[in-house]
């Protein structure tokens, strides 16, 4: 696929990364001259030093037959320009990151086919939903959408004698559509069976149903409840406004702090089921008073990276139950790591990594690293020709270490698939692999270069 990329920064960077690395014809633009040299010396690719939505720039990079242009720069009206240009010109498919929530009537995030672009991201709503989700699973340390919203990956830390834990899996009632891909003991890990046990300090991964993942949580977390009592939101900025919009409409009681004047009035006449107080979220003696020890769910998302850490380092301090931290400098994911801070959100990762799904082609739509990159949650689309197509799972020579976790039928429902489930085109599938399994995986889904699905 020939794809040009307009825009460096860090998210522009991370997909232009990730697309060189599969092998597409891939030309960069950029006007900053040392975004230019970082990417020669990072990614193979061909770089052109020029605007974003300049015409000439444009014709330079051949867009005309690029079969998809992306425009990634920090600028939504020059990217919903460039990538009208683009279109104009004969690119096939286009993509705009657009960060202003103005341009937006509802809270998705994803927006296809807008205003005659293909595909338009906002990356305060992509961050907002991301964080309701890990408010929401309240024992995760991932949760990950897959197949279309309908299936969801929920990754735990198993801290506590749940009431699944320490029972051979075969014991357990497992909701329908719902199963155990794998479990992580120490260094050891491993696609469980029947006899096999989950135990306290193991680390799991669970695939499932949307609507019954929280009742999985709570098997392995008997003191969970899906929505949290208190959640603590430190920032009112785009993403903590979106966030305490979702929590209030679920009923959670929340307290926002933002520490400018302007912005918590506006915030408390917006918010009417929020307490918003005005102050620093670094301010010790302000997050005592308020209740952060007893958050269940402390949220640091301002603008700024070290309010976010410093913030998030006193609520744990005061007792707060679990503290997500928000960074926009991926340098600092590491420290918040080594400071015990081990939920962390990147906005810049996140969209780059929403836009890597969107831009796929063939069956895999996505693949998820789980477990500190030992495993990997692989979505794929059983297409025509494919060794998978029409065959039943026991038909599949799967390799070890590699489980089908979910099969989902178009429009129909998900389940658990058994050696008879016949893959139909069409259809999706949720597999766990090992990480050095994944070509062996994606080999049963892909087509062959000559003849047929053999």
């Amino acid at each position: 696929m020939i794809v040009v990329i307009a825009g460096l920064g860090q998210v522009g960077l991370h997909v232009a990364s990730r697309l060189a690395a599969e092998g597409h014809a891939l030309t960069v633009i950029d006007a900053d001259p040392l975004a230019i040299e970082r990417a020669e010396n990072q990614i193979d690719a061909l770089t052109l030093l020029g605007s974003a939505d300049g015409p000439a720039t444009l014709r330079e990079a051949n867009v005309g037959s690029a079969d998809l242009f992306a425009a990634l720069t920090s600028s939504g009206p020059v990217n919903i320009i460039a990538c009208l240009r683009a279109k104009e010109m004969g690119a096939k498919r286009v993509v705009a990151r657009v960060g202003d929530k103005h341009y937006f009537e509802d809270a998705k995030g994803i927006y296809p086919d807008y205003m005659g672009l293909d595909l338009v991201v906002n990356e305060q709503f992509i961050v907002a939903a991301e964080l309701r989700r890990l408010v929401r699973a309240t024992a995760a340390t991932s949760l990950e959408v897959l197949c279309d919203h309908r299936v969801e990956m929920l990754a735990l830390e198993i801290n506590d004698d749940g009431p699944a834990v320490n029972r051979p899996l075969g014991d357990v009632h497992l909701p329908v559509g719902a199963c155990v891909a794998a479990i992580k003991r120490r260094d050891t890990l491993l696609v469980p069976n029947p006899a096999d046990m989950v135990q306290v300090g193991d680390a799991v991964v669970c695939i499932g149903a949307a609507a019954v993942i929280p009742e999985v949580e709570r098997l392995f977390a008997h003191d969970r409840q899906r929505y949290n009592k208190k959640t603590f939101i430190i920032g009112g900025g785009g993403s903590g406004q979106a966030l305490a919009e979702a929590l209030e409409r679920e009923g959670t009681r929340v307290v926002l702090i933002e520490r400018d004047p302007v912005r918590a009035t506006a915030l408390s006449h917006q918010l009417t089921r929020t307490q918003v107080l005005l102050g620093d979220g670094t301010d010790v003696h302000l997050l005592e008073e308020s209740g952060a020890g007893d958050a269940d769910v402390f949220c640091a998302v301002s603008g700024l990276d070290e309010v976010n850490l410093m913030a998030a380092l006193l609520a744990r301090d005061l007792g707060a139950k679990r503290c997500i931290t928000l960074v926009h400098k991926p340098d600092y994911i590491t420290v918040c790591r080594r400071l015990g801070l081990n939920i962390t959100i990147s906005p810049r990762l996140l969209v780059a990594r929403e836009l890597v799904r969107q831009l796929r082609t063939g069956a895999l739509v996505q693949a998820t690293p789980v477990l500190d990159g030992q495993g990997l949650v692989l979505e794929l689309e059983i297409e025509p020709g494919t060794r998978a197509a029409n065959k039943s799972l026991g038909d599949l020579a799967f390799p070890r270490g590699a489980v089908v976790a979910s099969y989902v039928a178009k429009g129909g429902a998900i389940i658990v698939p058994s050696d008879d489930t016949v893959f139909h085109p069409g259809d999706r599938v949720v597999v766990f692999t090992q990480s050095d399994h994944q070509g062996a995986v994606e080999r049963l889904f892909k087509r062959p270069l000559l003849g047929g699905g053999g």
